[in-house]
């Protein structure tokens, strides 16, 4: 945990008592002495310092002083097919590290229809940790959609301010933009419909002769064009 993350709302008086897992993590693993500081951050505030001032087996007491700005965000917007929840849960956590603040999962032709069936909290904590981990505080804004054509057509344009590409063999080698909108299709691709729709649209980008793993795809892909 390289940042203990707290709600402004679990901020009272400029101090914070923690007594969930991340009471657990300073307890058994930072544990630290009463005064020594730790780095904290605001959820979608600042970054700062932690002074603990009090310590049981139960809770931990922090003074919170926030005064930084968290890291810049990636500028790319990334357009996913949902895959598999486990595949789900490691695409929110690297996007999230790497610092993209917003996600679209689509479906597709590909997209299993049991694949659907996932509570969307149950991606909360994994947000949380992928913010510890890369100390930023900002929540990225994460949206699904079960309609492909509409998403296509009727939002994808709004979500244009330079460049936006899809991956696919045989597309060309991406270069780098402004703000791009990338998006990654489904294990096997997308279907000759799709990026004939895509295509009106978008470029078409390759990332090599490799067959990659969605969530390898989607680290390469960001490498690229970052």
């Amino acid at each position: 945990m390289n940042l203990i993350l707290v709600d402004n709302k679990e901020v009272k008086g400029g101090e914070v008592i923690l007594t969930d897992y991340r009471h657990i993590h300073i307890r058994d693993i930072l544990k630290p002495k009463i005064g020594q500081i730790l780095k904290v951050g605001i959820i979608d505030g600042k970054i700062g310092v932690g002074e603990v001032i009090t310590q049981t087996s139960k809770e931990t007491v922090l003074k919170i002083d926030t005064n930084k700005l968290p890291p810049r965000p990636l500028d790319i917007c990334l357009v996913c097919s949902l895959p598999r929840p486990k595949t789900l849960k490691k695409v929110i956590y690297k996007a999230t590290s790497l610092g993209v603040k917003e996600i679209h999962f689509i479906n597709s032709a590909k997209v299993e229809k049991e694949y659907w069936g996932f509570k969307k909290s149950k991606f909360d904590q994994t947000i949380l940790d992928a913010l510890s981990q890369s100390v930023d505080t900002v929540l990225p804004k994460i949206s699904y959609h079960r309609l492909f054509r509409p998403f296509v057509e009727d939002i994808l344009p709004s979500l244009i301010k330079d460049k936006i590409v899809f991956a696919h063999p045989g597309g060309l080698i991406p270069s780098k933009a402004k703000h791009t909108v990338l998006i990654i299709g489904p294990e096997g691709g997308f279907n000759a419909f799709e990026i004939s729709l895509l295509s009106k649209i978008a470029q078409k980008i390759t990332l090599g002769k490799r067959i990659l793993r969605v969530e390898d795809a989607i680290l390469t892909a960001i490498g690229m064009l970052s």
